[in-house]
C-alpha cells in the first residue's frame, strides 16, 4: 500500500480540532465493538425466538464467564496501544516494529494457554455460577465450543488493538461488520434449517470470529513496518514486554476481576430461576452498549494523550481530557433518552415471556438512571492510563467493583435475599469507584506535576 494511502486511514491526534478527532477515532471503535457486541446477542435472539427461555438463559449466563478470558487480552491489548501509540508518535520506526511483535507473540502463546484451560474448567466454572439443571448442558456445550474458538476473537482484538493505535480504526470495524453478518447468517443455517441449537450459535460464532482474525492479520501484513510474525527477528523485546505488562497487565487483571465478581452476582440472579437469568442477560446487552459507548471514548482519551505527549504537546492534552468528559455524558444522556421509555418493547424482541421482560424491565431503571457515575470513571481512567497511571484504576476499579460489591451481596443476602437488593450492588461500587477516583487523581497531581488531568 502506498504510504499516502496508508496514512489516510490513520488518525494522527496530536494535530487538528481536538472534539473532532476523539469523536473521530471513537465511533469507529465504538461501531467495532458493537458489532463484537452482536456476536452474542444475535445467537441469544435466534436462540430465544428460535429454541426456547431456558436455552435463551444458557446462552446468555455464558457471557460473564466469557468475559473472564477476553478481559485479559484487552489489558494486553491496551497495554500494547499505549506503547505503540508513543511510538508512532514519535515516529520510531524500530520501537514501532518491535513493539507489535511482541504484542502479537505474546497473545499467540498465553492465548493457548487460556483456551487449553477454559475448555478443561467448563463445568466448574458452571457449578461456581450455580446455573440451574434446565441449562445446565446448554451452557456447558456452547461454553466448550466457543472456547475452541477464543484464539480468533483474542486475535482479533490484538490485531484491531495494533491498527487502532496508528490512528486506523476504521478498517477493524469493516472487518468486524463482515464477520456479524456472516455469524448472524451461519446461526439461522445451524439453528433454523440443521437444528443444532446452542451448539449451532456457538459453532457459527467461531466460524465467524476466524474469519475476521485473518483478514485483520492480512490488513497488518500490508503495512511494512510492521511484519509482526517474521521469524527472522526476535519475538519478543524485552522492553516493549516491559511496558506492556507495566500499563496492560494491571487493566487485564482488573478487566477479568472484575467480569470473575460479575459471574458471582450471576450466581444470586440464578436464585429466582430461568426467567431471571434471561431477563439480566437481556438487559445485560443493553447495558454493554452503555460501557462500551464510553469505553471507546477512554481509549480514544488514552491513544490521545499517549500520542500528544510522544509528540511533546502536553497542553493539548488538557483541553481533550475535558472533551472526553462531556462525551461520555452525551452517550449517557442519549442511551436514557433511547432505552428507558421503550425497555419493555426492547426486552420482549429477544423473548415474549412475561417473566422475562417484568426482570428485564426492572433491573433497567435503576441501572441506566445511575450509570452518569460509571461513564465519568471510565473517562478518567482513560486520562491516567494514558499518562501511565495504569495501576491507580486497577487497583480502584478491583475494589469497589470486586471487593465492596462482593461485601455488600455476601453480608446483605443474609438479611434480605431480594432482587432489588442484587442490582443496586452495581451502582453502590460505581459511587465507590468515582470518589476513589477523583481522591488518587488529586492526591497523585501533588506528587507528579506533569501528570495532566
Amino acid at each position: 500500500m502506498p504510504d499516502k494511502a496508508r496514512q489516510s486511514k490513520q488518525i494522527n491526534m496530536s494535530e487538528g480540532p481536538i472534539a473532532r478527532q476523539l469523536v473521530l477515532f471513537s465511533l469507529p471503535l465504538l461501531g467495532g465493538d458493537l458489532l463484537q457486541l452482536l456476536y452474542n446477542t444475535a445467537d441469544m435472539l435466534i436462540v430465544g425466538r428460535f429454541v426456547g427461555k431456558e436455552a435463551l438463559a444458557a446462552v446468555g449466563s455464558t457471557g460473564t464467564t466469557i468475559n473472564v478470558f477476553i478481559a485479559f487480552f484487552s489489558g494486553v491489548s491496551l497495554g500494547a496501544t499505549v506503547l505503540i501509540s508513543r511510538a508512532y508518535g514519535a515516529k520510531d520506526k524500530d520501537d514501532l516494529q518491535k513493539a507489535v511483535r511482541t504484542t502479537v507473540w505474546l497473545s499467540l502463546v498465553s492465548g493457548i494457554l487460556i483456551t487449553v484451560l477454559a475448555v478443561m474448567l467448563t463445568p466448574a466454572m458452571l457449578r461456581l455460577l450455580k446455573t440451574t439443571d434446565d441449562v445446565l448442558q446448554d451452557a456447558t456445550d456452547y461454553l466448550r465450543i466457543y472456547f475452541m474458538g477464543t484464539l480468533a476473537q483474542v486475535f482479533y482484538n490484538i490485531f484491531a488493538g495494533i491498527l487502532r493505535a496508528v490512528g486506523d480504526s476504521r478498517r477493524p470495524m469493516y472487518v468486524l461488520g463482515l464477520s456479524t453478518v456472516l455469524n448472524i447468517g451461519f446461526d439461522l443455517l445451524l439453528i433454523t434449517q440443521f437444528g443444532m441449537g446452542v451448539r449451532g450459535a456457538a459453532l457459527a460464532t467461531v466460524i465467524a470470529q476466524l474469519i475476521c482474525a485473518l483478514i485483520l492479520m492480512r490488513l497488518l501484513y500490508t503495512i511494512p513496518e510492521f511484519h509482526p510474525l517474521s521469524l527472522r527477528k526476535p519475538c519478543f523485546d524485552v522492553r516493549s514486554l516491559r511496558i506492556i505488562a507495566r500499563v496492560g497487565l494491571p487493566f487485564a487483571i482488573q478487566k477479568a476481576g472484575i467480569a470473575f465478581s460479575n459471574t458471582i452476582v450471576l450466581s444470586f440472579i440464578n436464585y429466582f430461576g430461568s426467567s431471571a437469568m434471561a431477563g439480566w442477560s437481556i438487559y445485560g446487552k443493553i447495558d454493554q452498549i452503555t460501557i462500551l459507548a464510553t469505553q471507546s471514548i477512554s481509549s480514544a482519551i488514552t491513544t490521545f494523550d499517549s500520542q500528544n505527549l510522544g509528540a511533546g504537546k502536553p497542553e493539548r492534552v488538557h483541553r481533550g481530557n475535558m472533551t472526553g468528559i462531556w462525551l461520555n455524558v452525551a452517550v449517557w444522556s442519549v442511551m436514557m433518552a433511547c432505552v428507558l421509555p421503550f425497555r419493555r418493547e426492547i426486552i420482549s424482541l429477544f423473548n415474549t415471556d412475561a417473566r422475562v421482560i417484568y426482570y428485564g424491565a426492572k433491573i433497567c431503571i435503576p441501572m441506566m438512571t445511575l450509570h452518569i457515575i460509571n461513564t465519568i470513571s471510565h473517562a478518567y481512567f482513560g486520562m491516567l492510563r494514558g499518562q501511565g497511571h495504569g495501576t491507580a484504576p486497577t487497583v480502584i476499579s478491583l475494589f469497589s467493583l470486586v471487593v465492596v460489591r462482593q461485601i455488600y451481596l455476601q453480608v446483605g443476602w443474609n438479611f434480605t435475599k431480594s432482587f432489588d437488593f442484587v442490582i443496586m450492588g452495581f451502582p453502590l461500587a460505581w459511587v465507590f469507584s468515582l470518589g476513589l477516583t477523583l481522591g488518587y487523581t488529586a492526591l497523585a497531581k501533588k506528587k507528579d506535576p506533569d501528570l495532566i488531568i
